[in-house]
């Protein structure tokens, strides 16, 4: 397998060392720490002017802490942040002003919000050359460096996006925005970023579009959502860097039409750096606390290396190694919007508290990109589904014919497995709309005869096309125009090698996820050298029923007000939809029951890829389906704990070799005579074909069993075809054999830890250390917190009660080689299990350790014992 191998960026700092020949000491023109921040706005910005309009020049801001609003970033000049220099994000209106106005941006709904409209950012640049940003100093989205003792944390950059504009040809906003990224640069060439922290940057703390020649070392950011997003950038070399995002990304390659035009994610290099997900604000803290479960989308948290979901352009020629990872998801590519995915090299990686698949790798056909609509027509018209990634006709953009047509499926028939939670699946009789705008009637010889349409580039209309006549059964089959990448009509990724990967402590929902399309499958993936430890725990019953097993958690990010999330256990609801809800069980129409059948797996080929969305899979270490080429070599799959589900599953795999595969549990390879091409899943009367497992080869006596699916995929309406139902509710006669709440929560999932901090001590030459010991699964939860005034809780969702469990929480101090044990206090009232809040305790330590000694955590609920490590 030949890969084209990254080499990263060009521009080098030294390559901007002429900046230093004319300084500008920003103190030394009126910027001060109790001057108003449209004041300081106003100087900064007419020095970093100056200095591009005299050729060139450095603006340096001394110590100080300086509230500032948007900074505009010009060409050939260096600001510079001096050690102890902050540049704090202004509150919109209260101090006196607000950030730029968001743009106008014609692409506007082919990609998110805050990826379309850049210019309200605290550091904004356009169409710049030569330009850095260097430390030691901070950015700051926050209140940080100016609240009050006991205070909390305000978030000044906002995580949200204005509300967008009612017409594309309209700034970014309905009358009202604010600030809510941090340093955004757009379709800039020449970038330097160096030395600095960034904490709490909103929506994107650096979010770099469609630039090319990007070199970024020594970085610290520590936020709120997006740590670092690439947009179509080219040329990047990233390196010495620590990444913290509990909610979100922490290094991200995206490919969208944020800088308004199609330009891939290419020849990116990012090398020895730490991505992780404690809460924001303790990294750089240096407290690195936990005490939220879960990001906001309900996974866990995040802060993973990822190329998604904005894929639109594509990516290639991608290079990832000596990377740690830390309480991550892990490594995720993603390619759902008709681009191109390859080259991609992964290579001497580690993760531990791996909080999702450990890697990811998904095709899709949410065909998220622009298709031009008719001339004086709506402009949705020629799709039912999402028309905002429908653009009009004008001079000022390009044309984006039509490449394909995919169904649109009527997803509103309302069913609920445990009476508690309702979703929808598709309905079983009628399923798919028609859309008339995609297709002309015509009669010829008394009969209604039907064509497909074709793009007048003349005209800007669809006509009819006489060489595409469509039956009537046809028709559902063009209800949605879709745009594609030049030469492409469907996403592809090829040419990904990931290996020397060691992986601790994953979350053990989640394999190693590789996910392609019945029409186009993943090809060409290798994994060498790779070791995955699972901690293991879940049952087979588990990966049939699909249970939706919630509770509620009372949180406090670090120094910020208390919230409250809804955790899943099992199902997340957030990402899972529609049919993913559904027990996997087949209809056995000679015994008039339901067949547990965990390996009938749905599609779900248009939904916001995420490895949740399939909920609980059959295979607790690898589960491949609709891949091509695949080869493992020396790759070791195990858990700490027994796992009732097998190893490996696989599905629709052609071309594999399974070398020195070590793995505890069954081998599966899973065969199928019920699928139907990407996105025509649910069309009833469409024919089905049959995907198998082929061409494989396995050494050392590996045993593979074989599985045939009795029945179409979960959610699938009946027809002539497949008449039996496909939907496991109780109107069907399935059942639950237990009550959802009575269902045990698998420990295994969220497992106890402890949050500390240092307070003075009883005695001279002690410190007082509290240690705040919380279980997920036990502990009692304080009502009166309305998490979707925040956002944490975006609907209400049913919880089960809390399942305490006595827990063993002892210290010990490590000096050297040497663990002394270390007294525990349990404080007054705060010792009991399922204690609302955790259970609460003290010890004195010796000031002498402080700097070179560890104060060792370890707790036991029963089911393994966790171990925590404090710097003293």
């Amino acid at each position: 397998m030949e890969l084209k191998t990254a080499t990263g960026a060009e521009i080098r700092p030294e390559h901007l060392a002429h900046h230093a020949k004319k300084v500008y000491r920003a103190t030394d023109y009126g910027i001060t720490e109790t001057t108003g921040a449209a004041e300081n706005t106003r100087i900064l910005n007419e020095l970093i002017l100056r200095a591009s309009e005299g050729g060139g020049g450095t603006v340096t801001v001394p110590a100080g802490v300086y509230a500032v609003y948007t900074v505009r970033m010009q060409s050939e000049v260096t600001l510079r942040l001096e050690k102890g220099a902050v540049l704090r994000a202004a509150r919109p209106g209260v101090e006196g002003g607000n950030y730029d106005e968001p743009e106008v941006n014609l692409y506007a709904g082919i990609q998110d919000h805050g990826h379309t409209y850049l210019a309200n950012s605290l550091v904004y640049g356009r169409e710049l050359r030569n330009i850095a940003i260097t430390g030691p100093g901070v950015l700051d989205g926050s209140n940080y460096h100016i609240r009050k003792h006991g205070e909390p944390l305000e978030l000044i950059l906002d995580r949200w996006d204005p509300n967008p504009p009612e017409r594309r040809e309209d700034p970014g906003h309905d009358g009202r925005w604010f600030g809510n990224k941090g340093i955004a640069l757009d379709s800039c060439e020449g970038v330097v970023l160096t030395d600095f922290t960034f904490l709490i940057g909103g929506h994107f703390a650096l979010i770099l579009s469609g630039c090319r020649n990007l070199y970024l070392d020594r970085l610290l950011v520590d936020t709120i959502r997006d740590a670092l997003d690439l947009d179509g950038c080219q040329d990047v070399t990233l390196r010495n860097s620590v990444f913290n995002s509990l909610n979100d990304d922490a290094i991200c390659l995206k490919a969208s039409f944020g800088a308004k035009k199609f330009m891939p994610v290419r020849n990116i290099l990012a090398e020895d750096c730490r991505v992780m997900g404690f809460d924001a604000g303790s990294v750089y803290a240096g407290e690195y606390t936990r005490d939220k479960l879960a990001a906001t989308d309900r996974c866990k948290p995040c802060g993973r290396v990822k190329f998604g979901t904005e894929a639109s352009c594509g990516c290639d020629t991608v290079l990832v190694r000596r990377v740690e990872f830390i309480r991550s998801r892990g490594l995720c590519f993603e390619s759902c919007d008709t681009a191109d995915m390859h080259d991609i090299l992964v290579e001497d990686c580690s993760m531990r508290g791996t909080s999702s698949s450990p890697v990811f790798i998904r095709l899709g056909i949410r065909n998220r990109f622009p298709v031009t609509g008719d001339a004086g027509e709506p402009e949705g018209r020629i799709r039912l589904d999402h028309p905002e990634w429908v653009l009009p006709r004008r001079a000022d953009l390009p044309d984006w014919p039509a490449a394909g047509y995919l169904p649109s499926v009527r997803r509103d028939l309302q069913v609920s497995v445990d009476g508690r939670s309702f979703f929808s699946i598709p309905r079983t009789e009628d399923p798919c709309r028609i859309n008339p705008a995609n297709f002309e009637a015509v009669s010829e010889g008394g009969k209604t005869a039907w064509y497909g349409k074709k793009w007048d580039a003349e005209t800007g209309r669809y006509v009819r096309d006489p060489e595409r006549p469509l039956r009537e059964e046809e028709l559902p089959l063009v209800a949605n125009a879709c745009g594609a990448a030049p030469g492409n009509t469907i996403a592809r990724a090829w040419n990904i090698r990931i290996r020397n990967l060691k992986v601790r402590d994953a979350d053990p929902r989640y394999p190693i996820l590789l996910q392609g399309l019945s029409d186009s499958r993943i090809r060409d993936v290798e994994l060498e050298n790779v070791d995955v430890r699972y901690r293991g725990g879940m049952r087979m019953d588990m990966a049939v029923e699909q249970r939706q097993l919630n509770t509620e958690w009372i949180f406090s990010q670090f120094g910020a007000a208390p919230d409250q999330q809804t955790v899943p256990w099992l199902v997340n609801s957030f990402f899972a939809k529609n049919e993913a809800w559904l027990p996997r069980a087949d209809w056995n129409p000679e015994t008039g029951k339901w067949d547990p059948d965990p390996y009938n797996v749905p599609e779900l080929p248009d939904v916001y890829p995420e490895p949740c969305n399939y909920g609980i899979l059959p295979a607790y270490g690898l589960y491949a389906r609709h891949v091509e080429g695949l080869r493992l070599k020396n790759v070791t799959l195990s858990t700490e704990t027994p796992d009732g589900r097998d190893a490996v599953v696989l599905d629709d795999v052609r071309d594999v070799k399974l070398c020195g595969l070590r793995a505890g549990g069954k081998i599966t390879a899973v065969e199928s005579p019920w699928r139907r091409p990407s996105g025509y899943e649910m069309v009833p009367g469409y024919p089905y074909h049959k995907e198998t497992v082929s061409d494989l080869e396995a050494d050392g006596g590996l045993a593979v069993r074989r599985v045939v699916l009795p029945a179409p995929a979960p959610g699938t309406p009946p027809d002539d075809l497949y008449p039996w139902p496909c939907a496991a509710v109780p109107e069907n006669g399935y059942r639950y054999a237990v009550k959802t709440e009575e269902a045990e929560l698998p420990r295994s999932v969220y497992r106890p830890y402890a949050n500390w901090r240092w307070e003075p001590g009883k005695s001279a030459g002690t410190r007082s250390l509290r240690l705040t010991v919380r279980d997920p699964a036990g502990d009692a939860q304080i009502g009166g917190i309305d998490g979707r005034k925040t956002g944490e809780v975006f609907r209400p969702e049913p919880c089960v009660a809390p399942q305490p469990a006595a827990l063993r929480v002892e210290a010990f101090v490590r000096d050297g080689e040497t663990l002394a044990p270390l007294e525990l206090v349990p404080e007054a009232g705060r010792g009991a299990p399922g204690e609302p809040g955790g259970r609460v305790f003290r010890a004195e330590v010796r000031e002498a350790l402080s700097g070179r000694g560890r104060i060792v955590v370890r707790i036991d609920d029963g089911f393994r014992t966790e171990t925590q490590e404090i710097t003293a």
